[in-house]
């Protein structure tokens, strides 16, 4: 695993983890391993190598359910088991896997573009899927927006 710093500051680090048949957690050894967890977890804390909230889960039993550090630095507020994250970034691996995978299947060619799927998009034509995966098409990062902010404060609730 590894981890940037940027003035003290964590840019980011994921640990992401699952397995369908694991032996790595018994009922004899559970505790033990819950306070590893935990202890390794803290230390890179203590280190200002991570901030999130963490649930470490068996057979569909919460084991681990925990905030490490802030979830805003400038304000000191806790990470809790129910901080709300912006996930945009923790999905990106995944999309980027799956368009792979069918670039793979030659279902997509990463030099099609943009405008192919979005016909109406603004410079569409001149945006490739491979821009898209190495971030290199131009268009503005959304949370720079001036309609971001508001749009999340709206109310979603079905």
């Amino acid at each position: 695993m590894e981890s940037s710093k940027t003035n003290d500051k964590i840019k980011s680090t994921w640990i992401c983890g699952m397995r369908k048949k694991s032996s790595l957690i018994t009922l004899e050894n559970a505790d033990s391993i819950i306070q590893q967890v935990d202890d390794y977890l803290q230390s890179l804390v203590n280190n200002k190598e991570f901030s999130g909230s963490v649930l470490l889960a068996r057979h569909n039993q919460i084991l681990l359910i925990k905030g490490y550090a802030y979830s805003e630095y400038e304000c000191q507020e806790n990470n809790t088991s129910q901080t709300i994250f912006r996930i945009g970034s923790v999905t990106k691996p995944f999309t980027a896997i799956m368009i792979l995978k069918l670039y793979e299947i030659k279902q997509l060619d990463l030099n099609n573009k943009l405008s192919l799927y979005y016909p109406d998009y603004p410079h569409g034509n001149q945006i490739t899927i491979k821009h898209l995966l190495s971030n290199t098409s131009g268009i503005e990062d959304y949370t720079e927006m001036e309609t971001f902010e508001k749009k999340c404060q709206e109310d979603l609730t079905i």
